[in-house]
């Protein structure tokens, strides 16, 4: 028998419940209990984190300062053109990569930041401040993770189609797939943060600067440094975004300037493509990387077997 707040089990109005059932009274063993006695259940409070300062709940690292204007897809108004206002000035040292930077957006309105980083050859840490300064990024829609130049809306304009943004993956089918890294690039998996202490935004640690140089260096091919699709080569890692001017193909370009002068409308899914043409592009992209990715393997196997050949007795 149990007891509520000194009321009976068998006392109003819990026995009426029961008898208004017309069902036997059933009594479990006492066994069945976790306590012989009646008592009260005392909750503990949710628990607190503690926090000081400006750190992030349950994480000794403190918030990071980002100036980087981002906004949706249904942003309301003109778009931002001048930098955040608390963005830090750019020291004299790296005014000469700023103005490069600012050449570039010249040169076309969007850009995504492998390409900057590609063209530049500076460091990632270097390369995003100067983002900052020069361009803002939609969060969400056809331009997502891309940076846009401060004044420039692609909503507007139905040329910036060609700068929209495609997500494409590789089925997981594809034998070659498992030589192939991550989305995460060598440069973001090397680069060394300092944990809670405070740096100037364009301060470097020498490591860093070391493995920037070495991944944007030179000599490496941009469909390795930045994503650019070619039919005959496999992408680079398992999930890529792929602007759509640099998918150079005929045929995938083709299907993308199907609708050129009538382009009614920029909608979040589309942009100014024509509904269904991003599923086309990957349905497209996933048959010639199947068949560039079948065409590697044959070439592996018959390698294997070559080198087989010649080390085995005569």
């Amino acid at each position: 028998v149990t007891h509520r707040q000194g009321s009976s089990f068998f006392s109003e109005p819990f026995y009426d419940a029961f008898e208004d059932r017309g069902v036997p009274l059933f009594l479990p063993p006492w066994a069945f209990s976790k306590f012989d006695k009646p008592s009260n259940y005392a909750s503990r409070p949710d628990f607190q984190h503690k926090v000081t300062g400006n750190q992030v709940p349950g994480s000794s690292r403190q918030r990071r300062q980002v100036f980087a204007i981002g906004i949706t897809f249904d942003h309301k108004g003109p778009v931002p053109s001048k930098s955040h206002p608390d963005l830090p000035e750019v020291p004299a040292l790296h005014q000469t990569k700023l103005e490069a930077v600012k050449k570039l957006f010249e040169e076309r309105p969007i850009w995504s930041r492998g390409w900057i980083q590609y063209r530049t050859k500076l460091p990632n840490v270097i390369v995003r401040s100067l983002l900052a300064l020069v361009s803002y990024y939609f969060t969400n829609g056809p331009w997502k993770m891309l940076w846009v130049r401060l004044g420039y809306d692609p909503r507007s304009t139905p040329d910036s189609k060609r700068y929209q943004c495609l997500d494409y993956r590789l089925p997981r089918e594809i034998a070659a797939v498992s030589t192939l890294e991550a989305r995460r690039s060598k440069l973001r998996k090397g680069l060394i943060y300092a944990g809670s202490k405070k740096q100037d935004e364009f301060q470097l640690s020498g490591d860093s600067v070391q493995l920037a140089e070495a991944v944007a260096d030179s000599n490496a091919p941009e469909t390795e440094a930045c994503p650019v699709f070619i039919a005959h080569q496999l992408p680079t890692q398992r999930q890529v975004y792929y602007q759509l001017c640099d998918l150079r193909d005929e045929s995938l370009q083709t299907l993308l300037h199907a609708n050129d002068g009538r382009e009614d409308e920029c909608s979040e899914a589309n942009g100014w493509c024509e509904e269904g043409v991003y599923d086309q592009l990957r349905k497209m992209l996933g048959e010639m990387v199947r068949r560039t990715a079948e065409r590697v393997e044959e070439e592996r196997r018959l390698a294997l077997e070559t080198a087989a050949d010649n080390t085995s007795p005569s």
